[in-house]
């Protein structure tokens, strides 16, 4: 079959149906696929329904995508298991090593069941002692060896589950100090820490037969010199996934409407310097307006030839759809891994197990739910907390008014407290109610559960209990083990 040159486009659409502008936009451009996010969600069945009617609607069969890393980054609000994440599997399965393998048998068959084809999982970029904002609990920790081993594990069920994994971020961006949402980040590490610690859990990818993999909007001096380049735009970065690691299958971007491409041209441009880098597949999920102008730039600029015809044998290559099998329940499986991976990092004054007495102050999540999904079965997260601890337990939101910090260090002035913090190294909030109850509660508790690294602002003397993550389960793991209950 003949295909257009916008084949090599997938797009992000608007709404939870299908609408009449968007079957022009995938008619008109001849895009390959749909990457869905939070506003195209509502349940499983409602995602089948979509992707019927829209294939319906083209008459011809579209690659469905979406990020469902677990943790920090899922769509489905219910319907799916909200895994704990890779931070914590990567901690699960230094106790349990098929864990991983378990977790991405489960997706693939989830995920299968209501008609995707494409897992945007999993992350592989490997931290570093630094924090990366845009990294975190995605990651299986800081062993480029155990970030291989799990993410090779999973790769392989996910696909045998029926769904096409994608390993990302290429060529690894966990030493990055900003967020590519916001700007480009540079890494100054020389090239053989690159492939010693970056290079390796994608090796282990593409040797588990990883079905795609996704660049990063990031520049490594070691690949270009002084002048920042994103590896989006480099053909050396592709050259060396393509050769070195031997490679074949679909290379995507990230998104092109990213912060780290915007601040230094536009997306149309990006679109046609991406392609030309090597990318098989140019991902935006913004603006129709951009996808437009962005598919009348390559549209412009295309010449078709050898190069093209290999990006389009490999698009075509995921487009076989197994029949779907049952999805797996994967919630037990959640639980059991949030339990191997809690851990009591420190308790140097013997705060814990928490009894009454004690108080817990908790984030509402209320307000992140623009940039965030929370499972309807978990609720407000302080009802939840609540049910679980013997203590008191205080719900705050995560920006709290300046002045009620003070007034609730105050009240709780010389008591036994235990704050699950929500990324006060991102949130100013946070971080004052971090150092008002540090300072007002000498035994005193810390629970991050948005960002590990939250912990570089406590004293020594504060206790530290890592969930590694904000899921149900990794919740319920942290209080089990505030309780007493678990270690």
């Amino acid at each position: 079959m003949s295909r257009p040159p916008g084949f090599v486009f997938m797009f992000g659409v608007e709404g939870a149906d299908v609408r009449p502008a968007t079957v022009d936009l995938l008619r008109d451009t001849g895009a390959c696929g749909v990457a869905l996010l939070g506003r195209n969600i509502e349940s499983p069945q409602q995602v089948k329904a979509l992707i019927d009617g829209y294939e319906r609607a083209l008459d011809r069969r579209l690659l469905w995508a979406v990020d469902h890393e677990g943790g920090w980054v899922v769509r489905f609000k219910r319907g799916l298991t909200a895994f704990p994440g890779n931070m914590a599997l990567g901690h699960a399965a230094s106790r349990w090593p098929e864990a991983p393998s378990l977790v991405g048998r489960v997706m693939g068959t989830q995920l299968r069941a209501c008609g995707i084809d494409i897992n945007f999982a999993p992350v592989v970029d490997v931290t570093t002692p630094d924090h990366s904002p845009a990294v975190t609990i995605r990651s299986f920790g800081n062993s480029a060896r155990r970030a291989g081993e799990c993410g090779a594990a999973m790769i392989r069920a996910m696909q045998s589950g029926g769904v096409h994994a994608t390993a990302k971020h290429w060529p690894g961006k966990g030493a990055a100090r900003q967020d590519a949402h916001v700007t480009l980040p540079t890494v100054d590490d020389p090239f053989d820490v690159l492939h010693e610690r970056e290079f390796v859990p994608f090796a282990a990818a593409v040797k588990a037969g990883v079905s795609l993999v996704m660049s990063t909007h990031v520049a490594y001096r070691a690949l270009h010199g002084p002048q920042p380049l994103a590896a989006t735009f480099s053909s050396r970065a592709v050259a060396i996934l393509r050769q070195e690691l031997e490679f074949d299958g679909a290379l995507i971007t990230d998104d092109l409407g990213m912060g780290a491409i915007l601040e230094r041209g536009t997306i149309p441009d990006a679109a046609v310097r991406a392609a030309r880098a090597g990318h098989d597949i140019l991902l935006i999920a913004g603006t129709e307006d951009a996808q437009r102008k962005s598919h009348a730039a390559y549209a412009g600029a295309w010449s078709g030839g050898a190069a093209w015809e290999r990006s389009v044998e490999r698009i075509e290559r995921l487009m076989s759809r197994p029949s779907p099998g049952p999805a797996e329940d994967g919630e037990e499986l959640s639980v059991r891994i949030a339990r191997a991976a809690v851990r009591i990092e420190r308790d140097p004054m013997g705060v814990l197990p928490l009894r009454g007495g004690s108080a817990v102050v908790v984030p509402s999540f209320e307000t992140l739910t623009d940039r965030y999904a929370f499972e309807e079965s978990m609720g407000a997260a302080a009802a939840y907390v609540r049910s679980r601890v013997p203590c008191e337990v205080i719900e705050v939101p995560v920006e709290p008014e300046e002045d009620a910090v003070p007034e609730l260090a105050q009240r709780l002035v010389g008591r036994t407290c235990a704050l699950f913090s929500f990324d006060a190294l991102r949130y100013e909030g946070q971080r004052r109610l971090l150092t008002a109850l540090q300072a007002a509660c000498p035994r005193f508790v810390l629970v991050p559960v948005r960002n590990p690294w939250d912990a570089t602002l406590c004293r020594r003397e504060t206790a530290i209990v890592h969930p590694w993550g904000f899921r149900a389960a990794n919740l319920a793991a942290a209080c089990e083990a505030m309780a007493g209950r678990r270690a």
